[in-house]
């Protein structure tokens, strides 16, 4: 359960703004087709040529982030069977959902890990050239000079506005340090970020597989809903081996 509850929170990302409401997942067996609880979460079993085992990793979803699939595969048949993302298809409602590949999930992790090691960088940047602004201070006033003859006593005077600019170099330097510091503290952690996403991914994620017969394949399948869930919706899993459909339903409802 450790496992599913990691990767739960790795794909439950938001992909839209917007306040988010609960949904319950509740499993809609077909004629044929076995439901029973596994680890608190219902799963339903496709028994065919080969046998199928889908059930969600959390029975309650956010209506804007992705749904997780726990998704096993048994080959059954007495020769090699391929499965892959690409075999799968899902719909909510009358949208299609798309099936994320372990590809995309890597390209978006390492995508999200490069952003914030930019966004670092750009700050320290700013923050370098900001120095000098910030350890210089400006000055100004007014002067008045009298003037006075060695005879006469006081002749005149003349006034006049002064400016004036003074820099601090040390300042300037430890500004420009712990903005460097900030950066690379931000960076490292962009960094762990990233090697630990991509470190549960390959563990869990499903991938292109080749099944020897009689193997066991169980990972993850991430779901990515065309819009935010609104209202009571269906959703449908489907997962086609050598021409053999394997179709799975569900329904979404809003929680009371």
């Amino acid at each position: 359960m450790n496992l599913l509850t990691k990767l739960f929170a790795l794909t439950a990302i938001v992909f839209s703004t917007g306040c988010a409401s609960t949904y319950n997942i509740q499993a809609q067996p077909k004629e044929g087709q076995v439901s029973k609880l596994n680890d608190g979460a219902e799963q339903v079993l496709s028994a065919k040529t080969h046998t199928v085992a889908v059930s969600p990793v959390s029975q309650r979803v956010q209506s804007n982030r992705r749904i997780s699939l726990i998704v096993s595969i048994v080959n059954t048949s007495s020769t090699k069977l391929y499965v892959g993302p690409e075999l799968m298809r899902a719909s909510i409602g009358p949208q299609q959902a798309a099936v994320l590949s372990h590809e995309q999930l890597v390209e978006e992790a390492e995508g999200a890990a490069r952003s914030k090691r930019i966004g670092a960088a750009l700050q320290a940047f700013s923050a370098s050239l900001n120095a000098n602004a910030a350890a210089t201070t400006n000055y100004s006033g007014t002067y008045q000079n009298n003037y006075y003859g060695s005879q006469s006593g006081y002749i005149g005077n003349s006034t006049g506005t002064f400016y004036g600019q003074s820099y601090n170099a040390a300042q300037a330097e430890q500004i420009r340090q712990q903005a460097n510091q900030n950066s690379a503290i931000q960076m490292q952690q962009a960094s762990d970020e990233e090697a630990n996403t991509l470190s549960h991914l390959q563990k869990t994620a499903f991938k292109k597989h080749e099944l020897s017969p009689g193997e066991m394949y169980t990972k993850i399948v991430t779901l990515q809903p065309a819009r935010n869930l609104d209202g009571p919706l269906p959703m449908t899993f489907e997962i086609d081996l050598n021409g053999e459909l394997h179709q799975f339903d569900f329904s979404l409802n809003p929680k009371k």
